[in-house]
Formats: C-alpha cells, structure tokens, sequence
C-alpha cells in the first residue's frame, strides 16, 4: 500500500466515502475547500515567520522551524548590535535608553 493509499484510508475515506463505498460529493468539496485554504494561508505564515526564507507549503516542519529559530536568533544578534556602545543607566532620563 503506497502512503497516499494509507492516508486515504485512514482518514479521508471514513469522511468522503458513503458505507456503500461511493463518495460523498459534497463531503467531498468540504474537505477540499479545506485543503485549498491550508494551501493558500501555509506559506503566507511560512514566509512571515522565517522573514521570507521559506514559503512552500509543502516544506517539512523541522526546516521551518529550524528557519523560525535562526530567525529569532539573528533578530536578537541585531538588537544586540543596536545597543553596543550605548550608556545604559538606571533612569536618569538623560541617556539614550532612558529619554
């Protein structure tokens, strides 16, 4: 059995098959209208979280995340760089941090 065949029969074909083995049309269109906005929404959040270094949706978890963290890891290394050589105080309200 390939692997679409085991994924068809292990969940989609309890919800587009009738107990008579035909399928449900409009079971059917329902889960395939589902499908399509995964399709449409999963790169759009792909690209945001990896600031546009990935976007297909297709791409496996473990590389986005893996994106997702060098991400957030170069975001951090640049706010670092932003505030090397500034004068950090305790609120005197005259420094560059404070005012």
């Amino acid at each position: 059995m390939t692997d679409y065949e085991r994924r068809y029969n292990d969940h989609f074909k309890r919800v587009i098959e009738s107990p008579d083995g035909t399928i449900n049309k409009d079971a059917l269109m329902r889960e395939l209208s589902d499908y399509l906005i995964l399709i449409e929404n999963v790169p759009l959040v792909y690209s945001y979280i990896t600031n546009g270094r990935i976007s297909r949706p297709f791409c496996d978890w473990n590389t986005v995340v893996g994106e997702y963290e060098r991400s957030v890891t170069d975001d951090i290394d640049d706010a670092i760089e932003d505030f090397k050589g500034r004068t950090l105080c305790d609120r005197c309200r005259e420094c560059e941090v404070c005012s």
